[in-house]
């Protein structure tokens, strides 16, 4: 019931529409060229572009666009559970998971075509990877996961700015951290 059920919402018929218009090639809003940075569509192009890409391939349907997101709750639950388990135990990490997944805030918005959805996994691969000791590993795996929240909405800078909290005696940290979302800025 995934084209359905939720009801259609306006910020996900926005981005739908954005969405395959990007995959087509023209980065406007029917007749306003997008800048990603206007009031106009303030998220950011990569999430919007996978949407119009999985829209797409079920044929221009919400369908595709909303089985990203699922997709995107399945993965936020296996990360849970598979690197949780590293920091809370198995019995934990599977509960976290399975509650993540029976929440329901997730079972609403995970149906919805939210930027949102994929910088919630961006940041829980990034808290995973502050949950370490700061080594260029565990560091530009929080720069990663910043990057993939950056990719898809300009609110990763809570992220980013918590981040930058938790390595604040780390300078060396600061850039590891920074270089994948920095790109990605760039880039849009």
């Amino acid at each position: 019931h995934l084209r359905t059920s939720p009801r259609w919402y306006g910020d996900e018929t926005l981005t739908l529409m954005i969405g395959k218009s990007l995959f087509a090639g023209a980065p406007a809003d029917r007749s306003l060229k997008i800048s990603f940075w206007h009031p106009s569509y303030t998220y950011q192009p990569g999430y919007a572009w996978v949407a119009g890409m999985m829209a797409a391939i079920t044929g221009g349907d919400i369908l595709g666009a909303r089985f990203l997101n699922v997709s995107l709750a399945l993965t936020i639950a296996l990360v849970l559970f598979i690197f949780g388990r590293k920091h809370l135990g198995y019995w934990p990490a599977l509960f976290a998971a399975l509650l993540f997944l029976t929440y329901d805030q997730t079972v609403i918005h995970f149906r919805w075509i939210y930027p949102h959805n994929a910088v919630a996994l961006g940041f829980l691969i990034s808290v995973l990877a502050l949950m370490r000791a700061s080594s260029p590993r565990a560091d530009w795996t929080t720069g990663a996961g910043l990057g993939l929240a950056a990719f898809c909405h300009p609110l990763f800078a809570h992220g980013a700015i918590a981040a930058w909290l938790c390595r604040l005696k780390r300078p060396r940290a600061w850039i590891r951290m920074a270089i994948l979302p920095g790109l990605v800025l760039a880039a849009s």
